[in-house]
Protein backbone atom coordinates (compact mmCIF):
# COMPACT_ATOMS: atom_id res chain seq x y z
CA UNK A 1 0.00 0.00 0.00
CA UNK A 2 1.40 3.40 -1.02
CA UNK A 3 0.62 6.15 1.46
CA UNK A 4 2.25 8.97 -0.46
CA UNK A 5 3.76 9.35 -3.91
CA UNK A 6 5.91 12.45 -4.36
CA UNK A 7 7.58 13.99 -7.39
CA UNK A 8 10.64 15.26 -5.50
CA UNK A 9 12.00 17.39 -8.36
CA UNK A 10 8.73 19.22 -8.86
CA UNK A 11 8.32 19.58 -5.10
CA UNK A 12 11.80 21.13 -4.90
CA UNK A 13 11.06 23.63 -7.68
CA UNK A 14 7.68 24.69 -6.24
CA UNK A 15 9.07 24.89 -2.71
CA UNK A 16 11.85 27.21 -3.83
CA UNK A 17 9.42 29.31 -5.88
CA UNK A 18 7.11 29.60 -2.87
CA UNK A 19 10.10 30.63 -0.75
CA UNK A 20 11.05 33.27 -3.34
CA UNK A 21 7.57 34.81 -3.29
CA UNK A 22 7.49 34.71 0.50
CA UNK A 23 10.99 36.26 0.66
CA UNK A 24 9.81 39.23 -1.44
CA UNK A 25 6.99 39.95 1.01
CA UNK A 26 9.03 39.10 4.12
CA UNK A 27 12.03 41.31 3.30
CA UNK A 28 9.81 44.27 2.38
CA UNK A 29 8.17 44.42 5.82
CA UNK A 30 11.29 45.32 7.85
CA UNK A 31 13.02 46.69 4.75
CA UNK A 32 15.86 44.18 5.10
CA UNK A 33 18.11 43.24 2.21
CA UNK A 34 20.56 40.35 2.08
CA UNK A 35 23.29 42.72 3.30
CA UNK A 36 21.32 43.56 6.46
CA UNK A 37 21.05 39.93 7.57
CA UNK A 38 23.93 38.50 9.60
CA UNK A 39 22.83 34.89 9.88
CA UNK A 40 20.26 32.53 8.39
CA UNK A 41 18.64 29.42 9.80
CA UNK A 42 16.58 27.36 7.37
CA UNK A 43 14.89 24.01 7.08
CA UNK A 44 17.66 21.77 5.76
CA UNK A 45 16.39 19.11 3.37
CA UNK A 46 19.54 18.45 1.36
CA UNK A 47 22.51 20.13 -0.28
CA UNK A 48 20.80 20.61 -3.66
CA UNK A 49 17.76 22.20 -2.02
CA UNK A 50 19.86 24.59 0.08
CA UNK A 51 22.02 25.59 -2.88
CA UNK A 52 19.02 26.25 -5.14
CA UNK A 53 17.16 28.11 -2.38
CA UNK A 54 20.07 30.44 -1.61
CA UNK A 55 20.73 31.10 -5.31
CA UNK A 56 17.06 31.92 -5.99
CA UNK A 57 16.76 34.21 -2.96
CA UNK A 58 20.13 35.87 -3.60
CA UNK A 59 21.44 34.92 -0.16
CA UNK A 60 25.03 34.23 0.82
CA UNK A 61 25.51 30.55 1.79
CA UNK A 62 28.20 31.66 4.27
CA UNK A 63 25.45 33.22 6.41
CA UNK A 64 23.64 29.89 6.74
CA UNK A 65 24.17 27.90 9.93
CA UNK A 66 24.45 24.31 8.70
CA UNK A 67 23.47 21.21 10.64
CA UNK A 68 22.58 18.93 7.71
CA UNK A 69 26.02 17.31 7.55
CA UNK A 70 25.83 15.84 11.04
CA UNK A 71 22.08 15.79 11.82
CA UNK A 72 20.60 14.99 8.41
CA UNK A 73 17.08 16.03 7.44
CA UNK A 74 15.29 16.09 10.78
CA UNK A 75 12.01 17.44 9.42
CA UNK A 76 9.92 20.02 11.20
CA UNK A 77 12.34 20.30 14.13
CA UNK A 78 15.21 21.36 11.84
CA UNK A 79 14.62 25.11 12.14
CA UNK A 80 14.25 25.36 15.94
CA UNK A 81 17.12 22.96 16.66
CA UNK A 82 19.42 24.64 14.12
CA UNK A 83 18.59 28.09 15.51
CA UNK A 84 19.20 26.95 19.10
CA UNK A 85 22.54 25.41 18.12
CA UNK A 86 23.52 28.61 16.30
CA UNK A 87 22.86 30.59 19.47
CA UNK A 88 24.69 28.08 21.68
CA UNK A 89 27.73 28.14 19.38
CA UNK A 90 27.89 31.95 19.16
CA UNK A 91 26.80 32.21 15.52
CA UNK A 92 23.77 34.34 16.42
CA UNK A 93 24.55 36.88 19.14
CA UNK A 94 23.12 40.15 20.49
CA UNK A 95 23.32 42.98 17.97
CA UNK A 96 22.80 40.69 14.95
CA UNK A 97 19.86 40.24 12.61
CA UNK A 98 18.77 36.73 11.76
CA UNK A 99 16.38 35.25 9.22
CA UNK A 100 14.58 32.02 10.02
CA UNK A 101 13.23 30.28 6.92
CA UNK A 102 10.87 27.31 6.97
CA UNK A 103 9.67 25.68 3.76
CA UNK A 104 7.42 22.62 4.06
CA UNK A 105 6.64 19.82 1.63
CA UNK A 106 2.98 20.77 1.83
CA UNK A 107 4.19 23.79 -0.19
CA UNK A 108 3.95 26.16 2.72
CA UNK A 109 6.45 28.73 3.86
CA UNK A 110 7.17 30.73 7.00
CA UNK A 111 9.85 33.37 7.43
CA UNK A 112 10.74 35.22 10.58
CA UNK A 113 13.14 38.09 11.13
CA UNK A 114 14.83 38.40 14.50
CA UNK A 115 16.79 41.46 15.56
CA UNK A 116 18.62 40.60 18.76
Amino acid sequence: MTLMDTNSEELLQWGVETAFRTWQDFSAIPGWSEQDIDCIFCHQVGRAHTRLLFERLGLSPEKNFQTLEFMGNIGSVSVPITTAMGIEQGFFTPGKKGAILGIGSGINCMMLGVEW
